[in-house]
Formats: C-alpha cells, structure tokens, sequence
C-alpha cells in the first residue's frame, strides 16, 4: 500500500464528490433552462453570460450557473484546506496549490464573457490548468491499485481529449466549441472516477485496520 494512498483524507473524496454533482446538476439545469442551447456551437461559458444568442436576458440560467461554479470554487478551497493540514499526505503543497488555484478559477469563471471575456478566460484557464495538474496526481497515486489496462484507458482518454482542444483552440478552429465540451467532460468524470478508486481503497483499508484490532 502506497503512503500516498493510506494517507489521502475521507473528507477530500466527500468534497470532490460533491463537486462532480454540483458541476453535474449545475450544467444540466443550465442546459434546460437556457433558450435554445447549441451543443455543438456554444460553449458551456454561455451559460454565465447576460443575454443569450437571441440577445434575451439570461440572469436566470446566469445566476444559477454562477453559483453552482461559486460553490465548486467554495468546495475546492475546502479540499485545499483538507491537504495543506494533513501533513501525512504526500505532495501536500502542490495538492493544496493546485486545489486554490482551481477554486479561484471556478470563481474568477462566472464574470460573464459577453462583458469581458479576458477576465472569464483567465478564470477559465485557472480552473482547467488547476484541474489537469491535480488530476496528474491523482493517476501517479492510484496507478498501484487499478489495473493495467483499465489505467490506460484512462489516460488515453485524459491526454486525447485535452490535447485536441488545445490544438483546436490554437488554431481557433470552429470545432473547438464541441472539443472543449468533451474535454472537460472527460476531465470532470476522470477526476470522479480516480476520487471512487481512492474511496473504496480507503473503505477497504479501514475495514482491515478495524478487523486487525
């Protein structure tokens, strides 16, 4: 057993699952309420501007989008909170820097970008780079307890997805719209998938350390 993984706190999987449902729940109400979304041609950022394409107002689906993105942030500082006070967790100050930068990003998002899209792409930028960086992590820590093929997979569709949208979008091809819905996509369930990996590793764990006593 991993240090790494012996170590990682019950709390950090209870907040980074209640990130994957609010982003979940958030996305999907937003997508509901929002008039006429376009999948394949606007991006999810939509969902946090003033007035939609029609240019209707749209300060429903923006506040709430805006505040499920405020809670993630709320929740990452949380997780952040979780590694830089356990000082058993490896990597710790990487983890916890990575988990404020994410969260600040996830706030600094929901400045509408029909207002000033440099200001919501910098928050944009910090979320994703703070979510890719950590989610690095968590694959170096569960390598030991998936298998081999099913760890492939996995990163297969990790590097793909984000190395696509960022080819697209460096070219500004019009297809980077839909590469960016799959990439976070992909990202969101990632990090989801690695979280579940950790928890059951740490059931498992404690229901031996119990058993042991």
């Amino acid at each position: 057993m991993t240090r790494q993984i012996k170590s990682t706190s019950k709390n950090i999987v209870k907040y980074i699952d209640a990130i994957f449902y609010i982003i979940t729940v958030t996305l999907l109400i937003s997508w509901l309420l929002y008039d006429s979304f376009d999948f394949w041609d606007e991006p999810f950022s939509n969902f946090g501007s003033t007035v939609n394409r029609q240019g209707n107002s749209n300060a429903l689906v923006m506040l709430l989008y805006s505040t499920g993105m405020i809670l993630c942030g709320v929740f990452m500082f949380l997780v952040g909170k979780e590694f830089k006070s356990n000082h058993d967790i490896s990597y710790r100050r990487a983890k916890y820097l990575l988990s404020m930068i994410t969260g600040t990003g996830f706030i600094i998002s929901i400045y509408p970008h029909n207002i000033n899209n440099f200001i919501h792409s910098i928050g944009s930028a910090l979320m994703t780079a703070g979510l890719f960086f950590l989610t690095n992590v968590f694959f170096y820590e569960v390598r030991e307890i998936m298998k081999f093929w099913e760890y492939l997979i996995y990163i297969a569709l990790f590097v793909s997805t984000i190395l696509i949208y960022a080819f697209l979008y460096m070219i500004n091809s019009p297809a980077k719209q839909v590469a960016q819905k799959f990439a976070f996509i992909s990202l969101i369930i990632i990090v989801k998938v690695l979280n579940g990996k950790l928890k059951s590793h740490l059931e498992r764990f404690s229901k031996r350390h119990i058993s042991n006593l």
